[in-house]
């Protein structure tokens, strides 16, 4: 864009010149020559086109810094509106490291919400990512007495409660409950119950009192605020790609709770092998990770997304999240789009503007004041332009 403005810039010099040189030579006083002269300096000036590109960039990018984004590169923006593919570098990216019991499935006789209700009773007192999500799968548990973690294999407690309707009899139930590997269970002597096989998921086996009750499956949890900004990639155009270091069962059933297509994933990527994968996926590329593990993979990106601030200065393109968020990702990428939107309506303005009013300013049709005020309306209409297009960017994200 700098360059078109001193291309401009010399050609209303040469076009100054030579109306000047005219209107001299066909008779004209000096004062005619200079005012016809700085009639089309007025009309042409390079200022207004530079206003036409400088002022949605700003705007732009004001708007992304209320969003948490802070853009660096002076042509990041431009960049981001090419971008056409997004690496997600790590299944991280789409889960946050979380855990969810993805389904239960009971036994005959035995209810789901009592299979979910009595792992999450024993699960409550241990400290595994595993059973944190089966806790949190239940909101109101019994209590469990004598926790005991059995090596890696599960847990086992006593969950006790007090039962009876109130103004009767009230007894206390007991459970010797079981949650963990089939293993757990078989060195109790408990048949374990058949393991599913979804992929992706961590079979949890349940049982209590001697007897196994069902089977819980823990994967990998993708918020819906992550699939709506996969699928807000896709409406942008832009095709989303996860790397993922995890085996391919588990990084396809993300990528699938995401609503990534199967052929979109990568997976068994470590993070020194992501690098020139990135480069494979041209013509521009914008990667979104982790800087600790991802260095490489941002450096080597047409546009670098990190999720973390840098500890040193950064001088790629980037847009650095403050929060770490994907669907704020998509919204900086949208801007971007409407940025370059605005700057291409801006500059077909200006030059319009520029291409009717210069002929006729050179013709001595238009004097200064004239001139001038057809300059400051032209600036106005690409200040309102800038503003309006924006404001709708704003409500469009």
């Amino acid at each position: 864009m700098d360059r078109l403005e001193y291309a401009a810039a010399d050609l209303v010099g040469t076009v100054a010149m030579a109306v000047f040189v005219f209107r001299l030579a066909t008779g004209g006083s000096i004062l005619e020559a200079l005012g016809a002269t700085l009639a089309v300096l007025v009309v042409a000036v390079p200022c207004v086109l530079r206003m036409a590109t400088r002022l949605p960039r700003m705007i732009g990018t004001e708007r992304a810094a209320r969003l948490g984004v802070l853009i660096s590169g002076a042509d990041a923006l431009t960049t981001a509106r090419h971008v056409d593919t997004v690496v997600l570098a790590g299944a991280s990216t789409l889960t946050n490291g979380d855990l969810a019991v993805r389904a239960v499935h009971a036994a005959d006789g035995v209810e789901s919400v009592e299979v979910l209700r009595m792992a999450g009773a024993v699960a409550q007192e241990s400290d595994r990512p595993i059973d944190r999500a089966i806790a949190a799968a239940t909101p109101r548990l019994p209590g469990v007495a004598e926790f005991d973690p059995v090596d890696d294999l599960g847990a086992r407690g006593i969950v006790a409660e007090v039962v009876g309707a109130p103004g009767e009899e009230q007894r206390v139930i007991a459970h010797a409950v079981l949650v963990g590997d089939a293993e757990l269970l078989a060195a109790h002597d408990i048949d374990p119950p058949a393991q599913p096989t979804t992929t992706g998921c961590v079979p949890v086996a349940v049982a209590w009192d001697g007897v196994a009750r069902g089977v819980l499956e823990v994967g990998p949890s993708v918020a819906p605020a992550t699939s709506a900004a996969v699928r807000g990639l896709r409406n942008l155009g832009v095709r989303p790609v996860l790397i993922a270091a995890e085996p391919a069962p588990l990084a396809q059933a993300v990528a699938a709770s995401a609503g990534l297509a199967p052929d979109a994933v990568l997976a068994g990527v470590t993070a020194g092998e992501a690098a020139p994968l990135v480069q494979e996926l041209r013509p521009t590329v914008a990667v979104i990770a982790e800087s600790a593990r991802y260095g490489a993979a941002l450096d080597v990106a047409d546009l670098a997304i990190p999720l973390t601030p840098p500890t040193g200065a950064d001088h790629r393109r980037a847009f650095t999240l403050e929060h770490g968020d994907l669907a704020t990702a998509v919204d900086a990428i949208r801007i971007a789009r409407h940025t370059a939107a605005v700057t291409r309506t801006n500059l077909i303005c200006s030059l319009a503007c520029v291409a009717v009013l210069l002929p006729v300013t050179a013709a001595g049709l238009l004097g200064p004041a004239l001139s001038a005020a057809l300059t400051a309306a032209c600036a106005a209409v690409l200040a309102i332009n800038s503003l309006r297009r924006q404001r709708r960017a704003a409500t469009d994200g």
